[in-house]
């Protein structure tokens, strides 16, 4: 009995000598200055670990004078070693008259009620992250509203971990936008688990040929334009976000924007995106379209898993020269899917449900494309018909039980258009089965249809 009592006491002894140790090289790190004995709160311990940053590379910092020195500090040593720092901001409010910039190999952290305030008008950003941040609340200023205020900002930089990552941070109130990339320099820059609200413009924005590889975990909200914006740049996997309440777009793309300035970020970029793997992620209450790809915009990847509703025009809109590779197991309701415009292209895999649209399920118009590949997609209760082609679209349905039912029309082909449906099951319409216009043109073999197929003369 008393072996164990001295090995327990032993064990609380080494313990406390554990935490002592860490509470001191914490609050004791390089130059704290008036922070001294302050410690890491919860995000200052995982951004540690998460960066693998030892006790002797912390500075803590209690004002935005010593902010800025810190980083300066950290910065400077960080240039001479392999080392990661960090400068970790303790809980208060800290006012930003002048733009702050995160160096290289150094993490800013904060916790949620350390809050950073943007109070200046120009230059326009707050934050330049050329290292990392974990945690913390910035707020942005609202008067900078032509297009250019913005909270978070990745500039001209090819990041490498452990830099360009901004993770579990409260970000709000941004003239424009929230956190962006811009410029043809930047990539590689990641955007995990953060909220962003009410942001004049959009909550995270790739503009001007860069390229974010990572955009994970987010809730975005209250956008005064899009919850995630690609504006002539590229995003690798947008995965897993929450994007709900905006006035514009869910996710959007652009490529109208000219970029012919000499020495502005992003001249001389192409004018199209790209966009690798669309995952998981759930985009409700939007203004305008669910996702939307403009001219030349591409989902080269994966559309998966996704979750897009109560639009005010379409779930998912893809315009000329616009393609998706590959869509499996998304559910789009109450707004259509539209496939609109010369070489507007999309594949279906299996497990699609398209339900509830307001007007058709699925519309192609202007030489608009759609290929039904795989099976076990769904169609129904949709207003008008559950696919509706417009005018001079094509439809190819070759993957094995694919339903469309319950709808006004199962399937209707208009103007100039061809359609060739394979295995496919159509009941339980309204109006009927199929019904093709004169000047158009169906196949269909190996069907199971119930209703009426009518074919104008």
């Amino acid at each position: 009995m008393m072996k164990k009592a001295v090995i327990l006491l032993e064990s609380v002894i080494a313990a406390v000598i554990m935490l002592m140790s860490m509470s001191i090289s914490s609050a004791y790190a390089i130059d704290a200055g008036s922070a001294a004995g302050y410690t890491l709160g919860e995000n200052g311990v995982e951004a540690c670990e998460l960066f693998n940053i030892p006790d002797n590379n912390i500075i803590i910092t209690d004002s935005i004078d010593s902010l800025r020195n810190a980083l300066s500090t950290a910065g400077d040593r960080a240039a001479v070693s392999s080392d990661v720092f960090l400068v970790y901001m303790v809980p208060g409010s800290y006012s930003a008259a002048r733009p702050i910039t995160v160096p290289e190999n150094v993490v800013l952290a904060g916790e949620d009620d350390t809050v950073l305030t943007h109070t200046g008008t120009s230059p326009s950003y707050m934050v330049r992250v050329c290292g990392s941040i974990y945690g913390g609340t910035f707020i942005g200023n609202p008067q900078i509203s032509n297009k250019s205020g913005r909270v978070l900002l990745f500039n001209d930089q090819e990041f490498t971990s452990p830099n360009g990552i901004v993770q579990n941070t409260h970000v709000s109130k941004a003239g424009w936008s929230g956190i962006e990339a811009r410029g043809t320099s930047t990539r590689g820059c990641q955007v995990i688990g953060n909220t962003v609200k009410d942001c004049g413009g959009n909550g995270v924005r790739s503009i001007g040929g860069s390229t974010i590889a990572l955009i994970e975990g987010n809730d975005i909200s209250g956008s005064g334009q899009a919850g995630i914006d690609i504006t002539s740049g590229n995003v690798g996997t947008i995965k897993d976000n929450n994007i709900h309440n905006v006035t514009g777009h869910g996710i959007s793309t652009d490529t109208e924007q000219e970029f012919n300035t000499p020495g502005k970020p992003g001249y001389g970029c192409k004018r199209e995106c790209d966009i690798t793997d669309v995952i998981n992620n759930t985009i409700t209450n939007t203004g305008t379209h669910g996702i939307y790809l403009e001219e030349n915009c591409h989902i080269k990847g994966t559309m998966d898993g996704n979750k897009v509703g109560k639009c005010g025009k379409c779930a998912l809109g893809a315009h000329p020269k616009s393609t998706i590779k590959m869509m499996e197991n998304n559910e789009l309701y109450g707004a259509t899917l539209s496939v609109f415009g010369m070489s507007g292209k999309v594949t279906m895999g299996s497990g699609n449900i398209i339900r509830n649209g307001k007007a058709a399920g699925i519309a192609l118009n202007k030489g608009g494309k759609l290929y039904i590949k795989g099976k076990n997609n769904k169609i129904y209760k949709n207003k008008n018909n559950g696919i509706q082609l417009v005018e001079s679209a094509y439809l190819s349905i070759t993957g094995k039980r694919n339903y469309i039912y319950s709808n006004s029309w199962g399937i209707g082909i208009a103007k100039k258009c061809k359609a060739t449906i394979k295995y496919a099951k159509i009941y339980g319409n309204k109006k009927g089965a199929i019904y093709c216009r004169k000047g158009s043109s169906f196949t269909k073999s190996k069907c199971s249809i119930k209703g009426k197929v009518y074919k104008q003369k």
